[in-house]
């Protein structure tokens, strides 16, 4: 349903004087539609699994769909144009928001048509005629640089880049009765080619792209806190290494792109639910397995990680609200950092 909105000044919700403030009023979504970011999951099919164990945190339960324009325009992300290059359980809400906020965004991913069926799954919640659906396989340099070039030809230019392509790949670590004697050189080579050398990838492609903003350019990584942790879930052989390369690499290039007033930070991600580790965390019946239980037990905020809470971390570092921050990694994880200790 559309309608206009009132303007909410703490608790007067007063519209006689709605004429003073005719530039604050614009079409919406019924606002009291909450961010429905798992329907989007289920829709899109893209990591559907929702779970009870996720936390009890409401970071979007007093945001609603209405409040998404002034809430992007206060944080500077309205008219940003912001490319996302890996799509799966993470990217969902986080495209959702830039583009609720008022941003232009891109997202890569191999598969063509799984986004097109994203981007279908999105315009039933959200507005998407600022979504650019690209076709990208970031290990291919060629591939990379036309998606690049496709962006800023649609879009004018490119201010934000976000690095999410990757994921555990099973046969290069100790996991799913795996050992060490099991796992290939070739297969190590394979996990850091889509971690790592992805990343390195993006990086080195898009920082001609960023220098030509003139709008906060920044950049963002994705990392794990499979990187901090040696041996952690058997990840140890290739996956945490690779991501601790993400995280070095990422502060170097802090330090090269900083003279130019270029920003790079990237975000390690705690223990969330995804098709990957699913059967590690839960049991059949959803309830949290013996090494689930062990992970909740060390985080202190109780509950696995969500894609909404790495969507609002991924929004801070990338926009005007962490203007003086470069070089960092930002551990989302409920505690988990210290409450292992």
């Amino acid at each position: 349903m559309l309608r206009f909105c009132s303007l909410r000044y703490g608790s007067v919700d007063d519209r006689r004087h709605a004429s003073r403030f005719q530039s604050l009023f614009f079409l919406e979504v019924d606002v009291s539609i909450e961010f429905p970011f798992r329907a989007m999951a289920v829709d899109a099919e893209l990591f559907p699994h929702a779970s009870k164990h996720e936390g009890p945190r409401g970071l979007f339960a007093d945001l609603t769909l209405g409040d998404a324009p002034v809430v992007g325009k206060f944080l500077g992300v309205q008219g940003r144009r912001i490319g996302i290059w890996g799509a799966g359980q993470l990217s969902i809400p986080l495209v959702a928001l830039y583009l609720l906020m008022g941003a232009k965004v891109a997202i890569a991913r191999r598969d063509l048509s799984a986004l097109e069926k994203l981007k279908a799954a999105l315009g039933r919640y959200v507005p998407v005629e600022n979504l650019l659906c690209l076709s990208c396989d970031v290990t291919d340099e060629a591939a990379l640089s036309a998606s690049l070039n496709q962006m800023e030809a649609t879009f004018g230019g490119i201010d934000t880049v976000i690095g999410l392509a990757g994921g555990v790949y099973g046969p290069a670590n100790a996991t799913g009765g795996r050992s060490l004697q099991d796992v290939t050189a070739e297969a190590v080579m394979k996990q850091l080619m889509v971690d790592f050398v992805g990343s390195f990838n993006l990086i080195k492609a898009a920082e001609p792209y960023l220098q030509r903003s003139k709008n906060g350019p920044s950049a963002g990584l994705v990392s794990s806190m499979s990187s901090q942790f040696p041996g952690l879930q058997g990840v140890h052989v290739s996956y945490g290494p690779a991501k601790a390369a993400v995280d070095t690499f990422m502060a170097g290039i802090a330090r090269s792109w900083g003279p130019w007033g270029g920003r790079i930070n990237s975000v390690a991600i705690g223990f969330g639910i995804a098709d990957q580790n699913r059967n590690l965390l839960l049991t059949a019946d959803g309830e949290p397995s013996e090494r689930g239980n062990r992970f909740l037990g060390l985080t202190p905020l109780g509950g696995f990680v969500k894609p909404d809470d790495v969507a609002w971390a991924y929004l801070f570092l990338t926009s005007p609200l962490s203007t003086f921050i470069t070089g960092h990694t930002l551990a989302v994880d409920g505690g988990y950092l210290v409450g292992r200790w």
